[in-house]
């Protein structure tokens, strides 16, 4: 919780007042005393002054335990007894979700910082490796807070005898963010994997159009060429028509003279010209 100052204690009162659950009273100690005596209450708890500071220290090397003190009025019916424990669960749950809280700040402060740097990262590979190298340091701190806080207990005193609480549940918030984190890295991993694929990808476009230039220079040349062949073509094909109506011509005189005739074709070919010679008789 680096320069993040926590007022557990306060809060918890600030959210308890806000419950009317149980019923809960805000007195001095003098009048709480009294009240246990009396009867009045079932039990009062007692947040000593060091109990934000102990919350502060989750992420230190030796974190202290949070104690709250309370006392039971030993007069107390069943009423009272489950009372007592609901009190004690509620305040469990208050605790355990304002440290999870904190906690959760800190870390999300620290995943920040890692995606102003993926933010930048299309900009080159260093800048990329700068935000992995930030977020392997997220998630160092976040395993070391996650086994710290998953040891930690919250401890009800009452002089002799004590109940260990164990915030179990604050754990559950913060694995979020573990999982969070760690999915968080794999898509940085997947993008830095796919931005080199990229690169060689448009690597790979840059020689293929290399290669295609000098194809495209052929396929035009060999365009020219057959559109320069085409009135040549065009010149054969008329010729041959030409021919062809000399034939019908023949034909015709041959049947208006009324002879007998045979006719045999021989063709030979030549490169550009056909030739059809015929034989008749009367």
């Amino acid at each position: 919780m680096a320069e993040k100052q926590l007022d557990v204690g306060n809060e918890l009162v600030d959210n308890l007042k806000k419950n009317n659950d149980l019923g809960w009273h805000f007195v001095s100690q003098k009048s709480a005393e009294q009240g246990i005596k009396d009867g009045k209450y079932f039990m009062v708890v007692t947040i000593p002054k060091n109990f934000s500071k102990n919350a502060s220290t989750l992420l230190d090397k030796n974190p202290q335990k949070m104690n709250l003190s309370y006392k039971i009025n030993p007069s107390q019916n069943y009423v009272g007894e489950v009372v007592t424990e609901q009190a004690a669960n509620q305040l469990k749950s208050q605790v355990a979700t304002k440290i999870t809280k904190e906690y959760a700040k800190s870390v999300f402060a620290q995943i920040k910082e890692v995606g102003k740097g993926m933010t930048t990262a299309a900009n080159g590979a260093k800048k990329l490796n700068d935000g992995s190298t930030k977020l392997a340091e997220g998630n160092k701190t976040l395993t070391k807070g996650l086994d710290t806080l998953a040891n930690s207990t919250l401890t009800f005193k009452d002089g002799t005898s004590q109940i260990q609480v164990a915030v179990s549940e604050a754990t559950a918030g913060t694995q979020k963010l573990a999982n969070g984190a760690k999915s968080l890295s794999a898509g940085e991993n997947e993008f830095s994997t796919k931005l080199g694929a990229y690169t060689n990808g448009t690597q790979k476009l840059a020689n293929g159009s290399a290669e295609l230039y000098p194809g495209s220079n052929k396929v035009t040349s060999g365009l020219a060429d057959l559109k320069n062949q085409v009135p040549a073509l065009s010149s054969g094909a008329t010729q041959l028509n030409g021919g062809v109506d000399q034939l019908n011509k023949g034909i015709a005189e041959l049947k208006k003279k009324g002879g007998c005739w045979t006719k045999r074709k021989q063709y030979t070919r030549t490169k550009s010209k056909v030739a059809t010679t015929e034989k008749w008789s009367k």
